[in-house]
Parts: structure tokens; C-alpha cells; sequence
């Protein structure tokens, strides 16, 4: 019965986080984003590019990329590899002379902390009648696939905090009886397969995406040459290797832990910032302090009913080491906030921002649960404490969750193709501006008068930037030929028209031919 309400509070919480988490399914989740493209995806041009471009706003992996170019019988266009540029941010193929047609362009890369993304779209050369509408792209082909936020992800990081914070405190706490040594062995054990088997899992599912693209004969070169290919090896040989030389000498354990969580370190978002030795550093002290406080509790859970004394004497070191873990963990975690977003004002914009502000007060509350459990040691109150200890439990799980969830999602938002479509009784106005991100960004609208006796003379187009930093910047389209005529007349300017970041909006004047002039508004911003 003990056991069954211990559990209570931790069910309700691990499905309110859950439900939380997954509810933000198809935002933003993976690392690397495209700030620059060069044709832009869904785009046209009127003449065959001498190579497609992709800018990354992070280091990408040295292995495992591609950009491929297939025509509308999915023939590939060029059998030549993709290049990338010495800082890893930039990715590029050439191109042979394409024909007039509409090409679907695919590319597929790594962020350096070994997360995929991939996305395809498309690209019209001249004037084409089977080019799709932006609308039906958008729906259809614009998805950036980043793998999503998986439990599995969450059941690693639980695995890795509960197996190396279990085995630190069995390296400065000694048990008197042999029975609760006996049963902190036992959960040793348990800790072992279950890092184990998430390992191999998380793993398993990273390969399984890879291998659909490469095939296991180009695979295993690759991934030998990969960041992410060596730390899931070497992480793999330190969980088969747990199984034979932990607890037999301490110095041993502990650089087994620190060898552990440096390789974590080194495939976490913080490798993806600058200055990497520094965010890495961070990041590395941040598992440790999480280790210590996971770890720990857990000791308490177990032992607390059947080894009381031995936890009343474990309490002392272990409060001690608890609030200098929550202090250095609040510090290290505004540190790597700083570093990873540029505006505060981004952490109501992401998910990552949310769920560190949800972590953040949960912290909080285990303060003030700490607080109270202090509390009742110092009057001697210990019988009071199941209470407490279960309410600290279950907001460590929580926790936990976030934290599984946090390594996944991206800390910055990200800029993606404005697709904006406007239904009036005189006209019909589709706009489009790719791929929305500072510097060179292609402009289309596409403007279809509704009365048969009217037709779309001019259109006008200009970027307002709501910050007051600039004055209206004029857009000069041209009109394009268009063989699509459900679409209306297209028009079409490719330049820096969006200078910088910030809350812009993009005004579309069009005249009829009776020169009646409306004009349409759309708020968007970019990042």
C-alpha cells in the first residue's frame, strides 16, 4: 500500500508531463535549422542554377549529408556529392544545365550533436505548367522532418542521471549493514540494463533513419568518421564494460561517470554554440550537479523504510551536496540560457523556452520542498518526512522528463517560408516569401481578380519593419509568365530585402484594371 501511494503523485505528474510535451509535437523539434537557401526551396527561377546552397545556423556533422535534384520521372539529376564548407555551416552541389521543368530538391544532414533533419521541395526552371501551388507545398512537401521529441530520448537521460548518480553516492557512502549493501547492488544492476537497453534503443532508431538513406554498405564508413558514430560506440563499450570493473576501486567508478558524462557533453546542443569548449564545459558541470541530486534522492526512496538509520546519517552529506548542486545547476543553467538565445524574449517563443521555464519552477519547488524536509530533521520529525520525500520524488521525475525533452528541441525559433493566402470578393492574392530569414529571400504573389471583367494591372509590394528601424522598403516585382492559370497573374523579385532580424510586415497593393486599388497586410517575423 506504501509503495501504491508513493506512486500516486508520481503517475499523475509523469502524465501531466506527457500530454504537456507532446502537445507541441510538430513544433520545432530537432537543431539545425536553414537560414539561407540559394534557389530557395518552392521556389522558380528563369534560368538552370549553377549549384543549390544551403546555410545552417549551427556546425553540421562532417559525414552523413547529401543534396539530390530529381526530375518529375524521379530520375537523379547529377551523381556528383554534395560539398561542405571548412566551418560545417554551409552545404553545397553543383549542378548541371537543367532543362525547364520542375525539379524536386532533397538534402539531409547531421547537427553535430547527432541529431538528423532533412526536407525536400521543390524547384521550377523557367515557366512550367506542372509547377504545384505554394499551398498544396505547404502541406504537402515543406515539412522539415527533425526525427521529433521520442520517449525514448526522455528514457535515456533518466537512465544515464539514475546510473551514474546511484553509482557516485555508492562512492562516498559506505552501508553498515551488509543487507542494504546487498540491495544497492541489486539496483546497480537494474540501473545497468535499463542504460543499457535505452542506449541501444536510441541508437537503434538514429541508425535505422540513416540507413534508409545510405544503405549499411556506405553507413559504416561514414559513421566511423562521424562525431556521433564514435561517442555512441565508445558510450556503448562504457555500458557493456559497467558490468565488469564497477565497484571494485572507486577512482575507477568516478572516471567511469565523468568519462560517461563528458561524452554526453559532447553530443548535447552545447557543442552546436560558440564558444563550444566553453558551452560544453558548462554543460558537462550541469550533469554532474543534476547526478548528484538524482542519485541521491533516489537513495532516500529505497532505503528510507527498511535502512532509516542508515539514511539519517546519509541526510547530512547529502543536503549539503543537494543545495550546492541546485546552486550550481541554476547558474550553469542561466549561463547556457545566455549562450544559447540571443533574446530572452525567445523563451515564450519555443518549446525548449517553455519547458525551461516549467523546469525552472519546478526547481523552485524542490527548493522549497528541501526547505521543509530540512526543516523537520533539525526537530527531529523524521516520522513526517514520507510525505515530503514522495512529493521531492516526484518532481525529480518531472524533472527528469524535461530534461530528456530540453536535449531535443531546438533553443532557437526558427524561420520558416511566410505562405500567406488572401480571399477577397474582388481578388484572390497567394504571397509568398522563402525562405523568410535575414539577407536574400525570393518574393512571389500571385494576384487572380474575381469579376471575369476585370484584370490585375499593377502590384505593388513593400516590407514595413514594425521595430521603427528603417523606412518602408519598396519591393520591386516584375511580372513573370505563368502557364498556371488558376493562379492569377505572378509576379516576382529575388533580393536582401529583409535586411535583419525583427517584426516586419508586407503590404501588396494591386490595381485593377478599372484602377481601383486595395491593399492587403500581413504581420510576420523574422528570427
Amino acid at each position: 500500500m506504501a509503495n501504491k501511494r508513493c506512486l500516486q503523485p508520481v503517475s499523475v505528474v509523469v502524465s501531466f508531463l506527457f500530454l504537456f510535451i507532446f502537445s507541441f509535437c510538430q513544433v520545432t523539434f530537432g537543431h539545425a535549422v536553414l537560414i539561407e537557401a540559394n534557389p530557395p526551396l518552392n521556389s522558380q527561377v528563369e534560368e538552370s542554377p549553377a549549384e543549390i546552397r544551403y546555410v545552417f545556423n549551427e556546425r553540421l556533422e562532417k559525414r552523413l549529408f547529401y543534396i539530390r535534384v530529381f526530375n518529375e520521372h524521379g530520375e537523379l539529376m547529377t551523381d556528383d556529392q554534395a560539398q561542405m564548407s571548412e566551418d560545417q555551416r554551409e552545404v553545397s552541389l553543383e549542378l548541371p544545365l537543367l532543362p525547364n521543368g520542375t525539379y524536386t530538391v532533397t538534402y539531409h544532414i547531421v547537427s553535430a550533436d547527432g541529431h538528423p533533419v532533412e526536407q525536400s521541395g521543390y524547384l521550377t526552371v523557367g515557366s512550367s505548367s506542372q509547377q504545384p501551388s505554394s499551398w498544396y507545398m505547404l502541406n504537402v512537401v515543406n515539412q522539415q522532418n527533425h526525427e521529433g521529441v521520442s520517449i525514448d530520448r526522455m528514457l535515456y537521460y533518466a537512465a544515464l542521471l539514475f546510473l551514474t548518480g546511484w553509482l557516485f553516492w555508492g562512492i562516498f557512502f559506505s552501508f553498515q549493514e551488509e543487507t542494504n549493501e546487498a540491495t544497492y547492488r541489486q539496483w546497480l544492476q537494474r540501473f545497468r540494463h535499463f542504460f543499457l537497453f535505452s542506449l541501444l534503443i536510441t541508437g537503434g532508431l538514429q541508425l535505422s533513419s540513416l540507413l534508409r538513406d545510405w544503405g549499411i554498405a556506405s553507413l559504416i564508413p561514414e559513421l566511423s568518421k562521424s562525431l556521433w558514430g564514435w561517442t555512441w560506440l565508445i558510450s556503448l563499450l562504457l555500458a557493456a564494460s559497467a558490468y565488469w570493473i564497477l565497484r571494485k576501486t572507486k577512482w575507477i567508478d568516478a572516471l567511469w561517470i565523468l568519462l560517461l558524462l563528458v561524452i554526453e557533453g559532447l553530443v548535447g546542443h552545447a557543442i552546436t554554440f560558440s564558444p563550444a569548449f566553453l558551452t560544453v564545459f558548462i554543460d558537462i558541470i550541469h550533469l554532474v550537479v543534476a547526478t548528484v541530486w538524482v542519485g541521491g534522492l533516489w537513495f532516500f526512496i529505497v532505503f528510507w523504510k527498511s535502512a532509516r538509520r542508515e539514511m539519517i546519517r546519509f541526510y547530512p552529506l547529502f543536503s549539503q551536496a543537494a543545495l550546492i548542486s541546485i546552486l550550481v545547476a541554476t547558474g550553469s543553467g542561466l549561463l547556457l540560457t545566455f549562450l544559447f538565445i540571443p533574446k530572452w524574449s525567445y523563451l515564450i517563443k519555443t518549446v525548449w523556452g517553455i519547458l525551461l521555464i516549467v523546469k525552472t519552477a519546478l526547481v523552485l519547488a524542490v527548493v522549497l520542498v528541501a526547505q521543509s524536509v530540512r526543516t523537520k530533521m533539525k526537530l527531529n520529525q523524521v516520522d513526517q518526512l514520507e510525505r515530503l520525500l514522495r512529493i521531492d520524488f516526484s518532481l525529480m521525475i518531472a524533472i527528469v522528463i524535461i530534461v530528456g525533452a530540453l536535449t531535443y528541441v531546438n533553443p532557437l525559433p526558427q524561420n520558416k517560408p511566410l505562405y500567406w493566402n488572401e480571399k477577397r470578393p474582388s481578388v484572390h492574392l497567394m504571397t509568398q516569401i522563402t525562405p523568410k530569414a535575414p539577407g536574400d529571400n525570393q518574393i512571389s504573389v500571385h494576384a487572380k481578380m474575381v469579376q471575369a471583367d476585370r484584370e490585375v494591372k499593377l502590384v505593388e509590394v513593400s516590407l514595413v519593419n514594425r521595430d521603427g528601424k528603417v523606412a518602408p522598403i519598396q519591393v520591386p516585382v516584375e511580372p513573370i509568365d505563368s502557364e498556371v492559370e488558376e493562379i492569377g497573374d505572378a509576379f516576382r523579385a529575388q533580393g536582401p530585402y529583409l535586411p535583419f532580424a525583427g517584426n516586419w510586415t508586407i503590404e501588396v497593393r494591386v490595381r485593377d484594371s478599372n484602377d481601383d486599388e486595395k491593399m492587403y497586410k500581413k504581420d510576420f517575423t523574422v528570427y
